[in-house]
């Protein structure tokens, strides 16, 4: 027996064998109460109980009815009244979330009572009675009630501004004549306006927009009180002027009644908003009529219903309060300082073979926007010709043209580098001086003019010439080690 004791027929504990007996015969008539108790669960459930008397949560019963046949009661036995059991001890009204309840008859209910204070003694907020006559609590109620009729009003007031504003709301484009006033707006503002009435009640993460009067104020300079934004281009299409870029302009065209609807639902003074006509100008005197304003970029298509005066005519959006050109051309040379204030930064070159470079590579490399997705035409057909480089403002055109090199395996001399049609060729300009900014898509042709040769030439030449240098240019970019990090 390993080193344990012997035991013989006779050596037995009379009392654990009770014990045990005893657990057995329990396990087994719990086991049969609680199938018997679940029959009557699943028909309260299905609504064919009428003898109801005590109220537990429907969600808890729900989950009870779900769980296997035990043998004893479990935790999840416990809180059959805690979700419909109010802060101060009552019963909690209907309507309030998670509260929905159900009449569950006495035998059932005193069965459930018995397993919550069996696993939870101590915990007697779990299982509070709540007989069928039980009152709701009156200052949960009336709490509930005044949320009820903000929340009617606050819906009342979305319906009516989707009304008031149906195009708007929708997002579809607003028809525009010209010689008509119209009225600006931040399309941001616009967009978390939208968000706000279109939402449902159960969504309330939705905040309300801004007053409207602070909004518009941030669009004029302090300065000259003119317009910091310009106003958005137009486009005519089928007998009507249309905003071109809706979903990726600052500004949006709305009609003067929705201008003052807003007003008057969001805090705005009429008078002070940023009014906006779409003239007609000549292409004679179209510098002139502009005054630097944005204007359609294709000519008007007035087909038969005008005359040929009138066909060769642009639109164009005059403003009240002008565009303040000199406060905008401020922001827009600090903001284009800060773009080419870079260091460490990616930029992708495709090296074209071919006399002319694919519509969608000049696409790609004509936009400065680093996250642009280019099509999967375009990846697929660049697909090993494409390299992304890191660089820094300061990196020479030369240092570029070194990395193409050792990357891309086109000899310096070779290279005709472009960014969209333009050529990029003055090998000590810095990629600042030519506007090369973080994520750009650069092109190469390889001109094949000059003969292949190794990159440890070039090299070797430039570390004779630095040897060679005059002592005064040390520690310049004119002495500059080459250095290229290809991801």
């Amino acid at each position: 027996y390993n080193g344990g004791p012997t035991f013989a027929k006779g050596d037995h504990c009379l009392d654990c064998l009770i014990d045990v007996a005893h657990t057995v015969v329990c396990a087994d008539s719990y086991r049969d109460r609680r199938k018997l108790m679940k029959e009557i669960a699943e028909d309260v459930l299905l609504a064919k109980c009428e003898d109801g008397a005590y109220y537990v949560s429907k969600a808890w019963l729900q989950q009870w009815v779900k769980r296997k046949n035990l043998d004893a009661p479990c935790e999840a036995d416990a809180g059959p009244t805690m979700s419909i059991r109010c802060p101060h001890g009552h019963l909690m009204p209907e309507q309030a979330a998670g509260a929905k309840r159900l009449l569950v008859p006495e035998k059932l209910w005193l069965f459930f009572y018995e397993d919550a204070i069996t696993v939870k003694p101590d915990d007697s907020s779990g299982c509070s009675t709540f007989p069928s006559d039980s009152e709701e609590c009156p200052e949960c109620s009336n709490t509930l009630s005044e949320v009820a009729c903000l929340e009617d009003s606050r819906r009342e007031m979305k319906l009516k501004q989707r009304q008031n504003h149906e195009k708007l709301a929708t997002g579809k484009s607003i028809p525009l004549s010209s010689n008509c006033k119209y009225y600006l707006l931040p399309s941001s503002w616009l967009s978390k306006w939208r968000s706000y009435v279109t939402a449902s009640s159960k969504h309330t993460s939705f905040m309300e927009p801004e007053i409207l009067d602070g909004v518009i104020n941030l669009l004029k300079c302090e300065k000259h009180s003119r317009l910091l934004e310009r106003p958005p281009k137009v486009a005519y299409k089928r007998g009507s002027f249309f905003q071109k870029g809706s979903t990726t302009d600052r500004l949006t065209i709305i009609t003067e009644n929705d201008w003052k609807c807003f007003c008057e639902e969001w805090g705005g003074t009429e008078e002070n908003g940023i009014s906006a006509i779409i003239e007609l100008c000549s292409s004679n005197d179209l510098a002139e009529c502009c005054g630097g304003l944005p204007m359609c970029e294709q000519p008007l298509d007035l087909q038969n219903e005008v005359n040929n005066e009138n066909e060769s005519r642009q639109p164009v959006i005059r403003t009240c309060p002008e565009v303040c050109e000199e406060c905008i051309g401020e922001r827009e040379s600090c903001e284009l300082m800060q773009k080419l204030n870079y260091a460490d930064e990616d930029i992708y070159v495709y090296l074209v073979r071919g006399k002319e470079a694919p519509k969608s590579i000049l696409q790609a490399s004509e936009s400065s926007e680093p996250d642009r997705r280019t099509s999967k035409r375009s990846r697929r057909t660049n697909n090993g010709n494409l390299v992304n480089l890191r660089v820094s403002a300061t990196t020479s055109i030369y240092q570029l043209k070194m990395m193409i090199w050792e990357s891309l395996g086109v000899v310096k001399e070779n290279q005709i580098l472009h960014k969209g049609s333009r050529v990029i060729d003055q090998e000590t300009a810095t990629l600042a001086d030519m506007n090369i900014f973080p994520g750009d898509r650069l092109w190469v042709k390889d001109s094949e003019i000059h003969e292949d040769r190794d990159i440890a030439d070039e090299l070797s030449d430039q570390k004779m010439n630095v040897e060679n240098i005059e002592e005064g240019f040390r520690g310049t970019l004119l002495t500059a080690n080459i250095s290229s990090q290809v991801v």
